[in-house]
């Protein structure tokens, strides 16, 4: 009747609400933590020289009095959760939050001097909305988040891996500029939260029962921001996923796509409540989490689809514990949510602090008494990856290992299963097609090839500005203006879904934007290494991690399909020249570089010995100082 049409529109709006606010908070999350690693590199780069004023003119430069404005807009953001202990029993608080967020977004790109600023505001307003949620509408609560994770896969989709929206120029949806188009999308979720909250109103006043009201539960606050971790850093990027399996990009859009929305349908949680409820209340919250560590360590070990296979599973049943996460409020008693969510906020720093030095505990600095001990222990966090989401898998399902009466996943109407259904298949259709591979172009000359070679530094500059667009207009600028690409591409240093690299695959989004086959070799955990890029066919890839005591050096070898007789590309890494307390350079014998030189000459050899009659092409980054053996 009426009745049940009214609450089917109210319910479909606050999902498209919930969805939008959990897209803003996890573009504005990635964005946020790029931004402010490469602005506190680059301060932290300023005040290290004598003259700062000679870099004001280098693309990059950020002033330390800047980055600390930043830092202290974050610090407050990350504090807004605790407004909804006022504002939680307030009609418009949702209204409010959803204001906040969108006008924030549109901020960032009216403003784009201030998008840090703007960012920190979206991010603050977000963690309010998703507060509010779980008090007031604890229904809607795990929609906002894997609806927000399923549109971020969506715009990166159809980007190539990147997100584009903070670029106010930049045309990413109807051929509308970003600042535009955020600008009517503002406005029309303010007439939707609108029109959601004066239906809410209505209903409260045909009902006869109070709304049902949440609380995040204590080990619920734990499991949220690990939840967080493991989205933002591998399950919630399909390139990090197919990397982390060795497959590729578009195969893994598509079903990573499935497995976050599939948990939406209703009679997918009845199914999945049948058969957690086929085991005792005691173990089955251990059986989820020793199913989902099973399924990440399947997914580390082993490659090709198989491992894509079960980190796709291992994102369905991720997304399930969010349910676990809440419990119902107890009436009379102060709602603890808004504190519990700066529980979730220090678990998410923790975890992604601690996988930001699996990439760089080469790099961590002497720290003085009596952390030095903190000195030691990041420094031991190398090939930690697969123990840290080990960690946060135990984490987001403690929840579950604790409540041994009640699954709380229930089943909804049959329409809302029918519609959900639908979407899913639509998504996964539109995911597969936005992220199909392009056409590859071939050489216009196979008797002359043109070959590169470029350190790309993670895709920022030497004072950490972002230089991808410019990276891509450098590979594609030819010697004397001609019209001709380079065949062959040589990169080092290359991030393939990085929290501080904003999530993109570099060597997924250069590949697609020059039209060329691209081949990746991890150098540490499976997000940062080598790769090279071909317009001739590749017919196979090997590589080796070369002895280090300092950063990981590496080495890969393509053989391209050229013609019949064998073509071989090698693309190299090697460590720095090391010193002693004293700043002296250590014994040839002691050096990283000596060892790994050694260790490539001794490859080439085995490949190519005795005739030594291959084509063979030699690149990379070896690190050389020009005062060395090695370089002279």
């Amino acid at each position: 009747g009426y009745f049940g049409d009214m609450r089917l529109r109210r319910d479909f709006l606050r999902s498209v609400e919930a969805g939008v606010i959990g897209l803003l908070l996890i573009q504005a999350i990635r964005y946020l933590y790029g931004t402010l690693y490469a602005h506190l590199n680059s301060a932290d780069l300023v005040r290290r020289v004598a003259d700062p004023t000679a870099l004001v003119n280098i693309y990059g430069y950020v002033e330390p009095s800047t980055v600390e404005r930043e830092l202290l807009a974050v610090s407050i953001a990350l504090l807004t959760p605790l407004l909804a202990i006022m504002l939680a029993r307030t009609l418009w608080s949702i209204p409010l939050a959803v204001a906040v967020a969108v006008i924030g977004r549109t901020m960032a790109l009216q403003v784009p001097d201030s998008a840090p600023l703007a960012a920190a505001l979206v991010v603050g307003a977000g963690l309010l909305y998703m507060v509010l949620i779980v008090i007031r509408r604890p229904a809607h609560f795990p929609s906002m988040l894997l609806l927000g994770i399923t549109l971020d896969i969506l715009i990166r989709a159809l980007n190539d891996t990147r997100d584009l929206t903070w670029e106010p120029a930049r045309i990413v949806f109807f051929n509308i500029p970003n600042d535009q188009f955020f600008l009517g999308m503002a406005v029309i979720v303010l007439i939707l939260t609108s029109y959601s909250t004066l239906t809410e109103v209505e209903i409260q006043r045909l009902e006869e029962s109070s709304p049902v009201r949440g609380t995040l539960s204590g080990w619920g606050s734990f499991a949220l921001g690990a939840f967080f971790f493991i989205e933002l850093t591998l399950l919630g990027l399909p390139n990090a996923v197919a990397r982390w399996s060795n497959t590729n990009y578009a195969a893994a859009v598509p079903l990573i796509l499935v497995a976050t929305l599939l948990p939406l349908i209703p009679s997918v949680r009845v199914r999945a409540r049948s058969f957690l409820g086929a085991f005792d209340g005691v173990w089955r919250g251990w059986l989820w989490a020793l199913l989902l560590g099973l399924l990440f360590i399947l997914g580390y070990r082993f490659d090709g689809y198989l491992a894509l296979g079960v980190l796709v599973l291992a994102q369905f049943i991720t997304g399930l514990t969010l349910w676990w996460m809440m419990k119902p409020a107890t009436s009379g008693l102060p709602n603890p949510t808004p504190i519990l969510a700066l529980i979730s906020i220090v678990i998410f720093a923790l975890l992604s602090a601690g996988d930001y030095f699996t990439y760089d505990y080469a790099y961590v600095r002497d720290f003085a008494p009596p952390f030095d001990l903190l000195e030691e222990v990041l420094r031991s966090l190398k090939d930690f990856g697969l123990p840290l989401f080990l960690l946060a898998t135990l984490i987001v399902c403690m929840p579950m290992i604790l409540e041994r009466r009640v699954i709380p996943w229930r089943d909804g109407r049959g329409v809302e299963s029918f519609l959900t259904i639908l979407l899913t298949i639509a998504i996964g259709i539109g995911g597969a097609n936005l992220a199909a591979i392009p056409v590859v172009r071939r050489p216009d000359n196979l008797d002359c090839l043109r070959v590169g070679s470029l350190n790309i530094h993670s895709g920022y500059t030497l004072l950490y500005g972002q230089n991808l667009d410019l990276l891509k207009e450098t590979l594609s600028v030819r010697p004397n203006n001609t019209d001709v690409d380079l065949d062959i591409i040589l990169l080092q240093e290359v991030d393939t879904g990085r929290l501080s690299s904003f999530g993109v695959d570099q060597v997924e989004w250069l590949a697609r934007q020059l039209r060329m086959e691209a081949t990746f070799f991890p150098q540490n955990e499976f997000l940062q290494g080598l790769a090279i890029l071909s317009r001739i066919p590749i017919r196979e890839m090997r590589g080796k991690l070369l002895t280090s005591s300092g950063p990981q050096g590496a080495v890969m070898m393509v053989e391209l399909s050229l013609d019949e007789n064998p073509f071989y590309v090698y693309n190299v890494w090697l460590g720095y020249e090391a010193v002693d307390e004293n700043g002296q350079p250590l014994p040839p014998e002691l050096q990283d570089q000596v060892i790994q030189t050694n260790e490539l000459e001794q490859i080439i050899v085995n490949n190519h010995s005795p005739d030594f009659d291959d084509r063979i092409v030699l690149g990379g980054t070896f690190n050389y100082d020009r005062n060395t053996p090695l370089y002279n």
